[in-house]
């Protein structure tokens, strides 16, 4: 196996968060499906085309003209903006901030610019960027995603990786990921057992997935619990898997620990 390990990051000192953050990395030895090269959008729409994220790869420009499903206004007094302003302004809400969060809070608050600057005012995305808990959920993301970006930096291997967002919810941290590591993932899996989760930003952030960004697999309807059933699928995908769950409460997170062992076999 390429790689198993767990971590755990105690969040007493963070003000918003009381999340029990847990990220799994399970290498398959098996071989793992082709990652297809994908065009890189070459779009000036609006201020898309100055974000580079991730070592020059382009944003996704034009993607609002694509989706529009209904304009509500031009989303200008969206929450998304102040959650902008809240994390360039303050950075992270800790009590004792720590400078090793710096770099991917700049990178997640270019993200943000980008969807809020192309989505922003688009039904679609509604749900998401004008949630009340944005920034919470956001600063949550952030942590998680952290510690994924250090798991990478120290990986010996450069095979695709498939990022498991262990009962997702809105989605937030799959989308922050598949925006933020284009290079290094194959897909996202995005699961959660409630089933009826308005997802309709995640469907439209794949219909424009086309520059190399990877997409995102929404697994409804499924049931940590049901263990025997996620072996086999999970294990299906053939590529290493990293879990990331933030709200894994009471039971779900020996849950995710013990599909992670029943994955090492």
């Amino acid at each position: 196996l390429e790689f198993n390990s767990a971590f755990t990051l105690d969040l007493d000192r963070w003000k918003p968060m009381r999340a029990f953050v847990l990220l799994l990395a399970i290498g398959q030895s098996n071989s793992f499906p082709p990652r297809h090269p994908r065009p890189v959008s070459t779009s000036n729409r609006r201020f898309a085309e100055n974000i580079m994220i991730n070592d020059g790869v382009h944003a996704d420009g034009n993607a609002g003209e694509k989706m529009k499903g209904g304009c509500l206004g031009d989303g200008s007094n969206w929450r998304v903006w102040a959650v902008i302003d809240e994390l360039e302004t303050n950075g992270l809400s800790a009590s004792t901030p720590d400078e090793e969060f710096t770099t991917i809070t700049s990178r997640v608050v270019c993200v943000l610019k980008q969807w809020a600057n192309e989505f922003a005012g688009l039904q679609t995305w509604q749900s998401l960027l004008n949630k009340n808990a944005l920034l919470h959920e956001v600063e949550e993301s952030i942590v998680a995603l952290h510690l994924f970006q250090t798991w990478l930096d120290k990986r010996n291997s450069k095979s695709p990786v498939t990022l498991v967002d262990v009962c997702c919810g809105k989605g937030i941290t799959s989308l922050l990921a598949s925006f933020l590591f284009r290079r290094e993932l194959y897909q996202v899996v995005a699961l959660d057992k409630n089933a009826s989760i308005n997802w309709h930003h995640i469907k439209a952030a794949n219909m424009i997935a086309a520059n190399g960004r990877p997409r995102i697999m929404i697994w409804g309807d499924t049931n940590l619990h049901e263990i025997d059933a996620l072996v086999e699928r999970l294990g299906a995908i053939g590529t290493t898997l990293a879990f990331i769950g933030i709200h894994l409460c009471k039971n779900l997170s020996p849950a995710a620990v013990g599909l992670a062992n029943n994955l090492l076999g």
